[in-house]
C-alpha cells in the first residue's frame, strides 16, 4: 500500500536534508516540498528547462558557463545516460551529441531479412505427425 501525500509530505519535513537540500537550491522549504510532490505524485513528468539570459544570470549572482564547459557537461550528462540506456544486447543506435562538433550523419540501419519460409517448424511436425498416424491404419 502506497503511502497517502499526507504522510509523506509529513516524512519530508521531518527528514533534516529537507530544509538543507531547500536552502542549497535557493527555494523556500514549503515551495522545495510542494515541488518534491508534485513529481512524488505525477512520476512520468518531466522537469521543466528554464533558460536564463546571461545578464539575467549575473544579476541573481552566478556566472554564466563557457560554451567549452557546457559542452562538456553536455557530453558528460550524454554518457551517462548511455550507460543506463545500453547494454551488451542493444548497439549504441545515435552518435554522441557535441555543441563543438558538427553534426554526425544518421547511421543507416539494415532492415531485418524477410522471411523466406511460409511453414514453421511446428507446422511441419505436425504434418509429419499427422501423415504417420495415418500411415498405420
Amino acid at each position: 500500500m502506497t503511502p497517502s501525500p499526507e504522510a509523506l509530505r509529513s516524512r519530508l519535513l521531518k527528514d533534516p536534508n529537507t530544509p538543507k537540500l531547500a536552502e542549497q537550491l535557493g527555494v523556500s522549504l514549503e515551495e522545495y516540498v510542494k515541488q518534491v510532490m508534485h513529481f512524488v505524485q505525477n512520476p512520468n513528468e518531466e522537469p521543466q528547462l528554464l533558460v536564463v539570459g546571461d545578464e539575467d544570470l549575473r544579476a541573481m549572482g552566478h556566472e554564466p558557463p563557457s560554451a567549452e564547459a557546457l559542452s562538456r557537461i553536455l557530453d558528460e550528462a550524454v554518457a551517462l545516460a548511455g550507460l543506463t540506456q545500453t547494454t551488451d544486447f542493444t548497439p549504441a543506435k545515435k552518435p554522441l551529441v557535441s555543441l563543438t562538433s558538427p553534426p554526425e550523419p544518421p547511421v543507416p540501419t539494415a532492415p531485418a531479412p524477410a522471411r523466406t519460409d511460409t511453414s514453421s517448424d511446428l507446422d511441419a511436425q505436425l504434418r509429419r505427425a499427422r501423415f504417420s498416424s495415418h500411415q498405420g491404419k
